[in-house]
C-alpha cells in the first residue's frame, strides 16, 4: 500500500515537471489568464507535495513558501480568492490523472475480468477552533473541535471520480451521522 501511494505521490510531481499542470489548470478554470501571478504548478506544489508541515499552515505561510519556492508574489487575501471551486476542480483533476497513470499499467488486466471496480473510503479530520459554532465534534474523535468527513468514490477500471463529498458529522444517541455540506 505504501509503495502505491509513493507512486501516485511521484506521479503528482511529475506534473510539476511539464505543461500538463497549466493545462489541466486552464481547463478547469483555475487559470483564466496569462497574466495570473499564482501558476498551476506553484499552487500544486504548494499545497500537495511541500515539505512544510501541512497540520498547522496558515495563508501566511503559504504565501511565504510561493514566494520563496516559486518567486510568486502574492497577498493572503489574493491565495484565499483562489480557493474556490476551480481550485477543486483543478486538484481533483491533477489526482485523477495520476490514479489513472498509476493504475493504467494494470488497467488491462483489470478490465479484462471486470467493467467495474469502486473503491469508497472517508476520512474525517478535526478543524480549527475557528469552526467550532459551524462544525460540532463528537465522542472521542473531538468534543472541542468540530470536524468534517470527506467521502469519495472512485472507479479503478474507468479512472474517474463517482463522488467526492464533505460532510457534516454529527453524533445522534452514540451513532454517528453525517449530512451533506455544500462548498
Amino acid at each position: 500500500m505504501e509503495e502505491h501511494a509513493t507512486d501516485i505521490s511521484a506521479n503528482i510531481k511529475g506534473f510539476l515537471c511539464s505543461v500538463q499542470a497549466e493545462k489541466t489548470g486552464r481547463l478547469s478554470g483555475f487559470i483564466k489568464r496569462s497574466s495570473d501571478k499564482i501558476t498551476a504548478q506553484g499552487f500544486l506544489a504548494t499545497l500537495m507535495v511541500s515539505d512544510s508541515p501541512q497540520e498547522h499552515i496558515s495563508l501566511p505561510d503559504l504565501t511565504a513558501e510561493l514566494r520563496q519556492t516559486h518567486g510568486i508574489e502574492v497577498t493572503k487575501e489574493a491565495l484565499h480568492q483562489r480557493f474556490s471551486t476551480q481550485a477543486v476542480n483543478f486538484l481533483e483533476h491533477i489526482i485523477q490523472q495520476a490514479l489513472k497513470q498509476h493504475f493504467g499499467r494494470e488497467n488491462g488486466r483489470l478490465n479484462t475480468h471486470f467493467s467495474r471496480i469502486k473503491v469508497k473510503d472517508s476520512t474525517k479530520f478535526k478543524l480549527p477552533t475557528d469552526y467550532n459554532g459551524a462544525y460540532r465534534g463528537y465522542g472521542n474523535f473531538s468534543k472541542t473541535n468540530g470536524i468534517i468527513s470527506l467521502q469519495f468514490q472512485y472507479d479503478l477500471v474507468s479512472g474517474n471520480w463517482l463522488s467526492v463529498k464533505l460532510t457534516m458529522v454529527y453524533a445522534i444517541t452514540s451513532k454517528m451521522q453525517s449530512k451533506p455540506y455544500r462548498l
